[in-house]
């Protein structure tokens, strides 16, 4: 049996293959197996990254979603993982409007979150993933916007209120 993370089982491999002794791997990412003419001592039994992005993105297509954010942790599966969602995007007519690192010890993702001003939601809960950021970033957040990718362009100005869960096109700043 070999490593259990995928980061780890991408460092056995030089070994492995020198040694010729047949490893099987744990960890998820893609590359761990792949190519198979340069990794014919390694063996993988766990679904691949490439598989569990597939997924998703089916999943968002199903339910209209075609923009999203990444946001990935600097480890082997994490940098694997990203490069997937990133390669297998314009397969599934995704467009990744934000791509955003940490590193594995990072407790505080203020700094990667700092770009966000406000979150508009297709769907979403009070206790969803967008909700609790924006509760915690101090920023307002609107749930459940139908088409809100549809709505919106990238970049495009617009001015939400969180106490009223009004939208509008372009700023009222100064207004």
């Amino acid at each position: 049996m070999g490593p259990s993370t995928s980061g780890t089982s991408m460092a056995a491999v030089p070994i492995v293959n020198k040694a010729k002794v047949p490893m099987i791997a744990l960890g998820a990412s893609s590359k761990i197996a792949s190519p198979v003419e340069k990794r014919k001592w390694v063996f993988k039994v766990v679904p691949g990254d490439d598989l569990a992005v597939a997924l998703m993105y089916e999943y968002m297509k199903k339910h209209g979603i075609n923009k999203i954010g990444v946001l990935s942790v600097s480890t082997g599966y994490g940098i694997s993982g990203r490069e997937q969602l990133k390669n297998l995007a314009g397969q599934y007519g995704i467009e990744i409007v934000a791509d955003e690192t940490y590193g594995p010890k990072e407790s505080d993702l203020t700094a990667q979150l700092t770009k966000v001003r406000g979150i508009i939601a297709e769907q979403a809960g009070l206790t969803s993933h967008a909700a609790i950021i924006g509760r915690e970033l101090g920023i307002p957040v609107i749930c459940n916007v139908t088409n809100a990718t549809k709505l919106f362009e990238n970049d495009q100005t617009v001015t939400i209120d969180g106490s009223t869960g009004q939208i509008c096109y372009g700023s009222l700043r100064g207004k």
